[in-house]
């Protein structure tokens, strides 16, 4: 069995990640943590950071929350992290849990730039725990040509500041 965490908890599809999860026979999903939101949530609804809390702690039962991820790094016996934050924290929040010898499943996408991804693959190769991301096709030209399509992070909710700073990934 393997004790798996979230990182981030503000995204729409964090509760269908940690139902899947929660699913599988050998996964114990024992921890969760978020980031203080950059842009504070006008209401509880759906799918918000607070709705989604109150849903894995209630819902899926997992027993402990954290405000920071590196005191759940302290604190939590965890083997698996599945870093679900805004896309300019995925770097450091991905480094310091491969430094803390954890499997790192990061989503997409895993960094805001190039120099940023080697410095993630020099610690990736450096420790006990494996890396991954989710990769999908955003910023793929057929995508991006889609009518209502995303094509750059300022197009992103709050105006980006929920994904990469501006003028980043573009």
């Amino acid at each position: 069995e393997q004790a798996i965490s979230s990182i981030g908890v503000c995204h729409v599809h964090v509760h269908n990640v940690a139902t899947l999860f929660n699913a599988h026979p050998q996964v114990e999903l024992i921890a969760c943590s978020d980031t203080t939101p950059l842009v504070a949530e006008k209401s509880i609804a759906p799918y918000t950071r607070d709705w989604n809390l109150d849903y894995l702690v209630n819902e899926v039962g997992i027993p402990n929350t954290y405000d920071d991820y590196r005191e759940m790094l302290e604190k939590a016996d965890l083997d698996v992290v599945v870093i679900l934050l805004p896309t300019f924290l995925h770097k450091q929040a991905t480094i310091d849990c491969l430094e803390a010898g954890l499997h790192v499943l990061c989503e997409k996408p895993p960094t805001c730039d190039y120099e940023e991804m080697l410095e993630v693959a020099d610690v990736a190769r450096k420790s006990p725990g494996k890396y991954m991301f989710v990769r999908q096709s955003r910023f793929s030209p057929n995508v991006q040509a889609a009518p209502g399509s995303r094509a750059t992070c300022a197009d992103c909710e709050n105006g980006g500041s929920r994904c990469c700073p501006p003028g980043r990934l573009r």
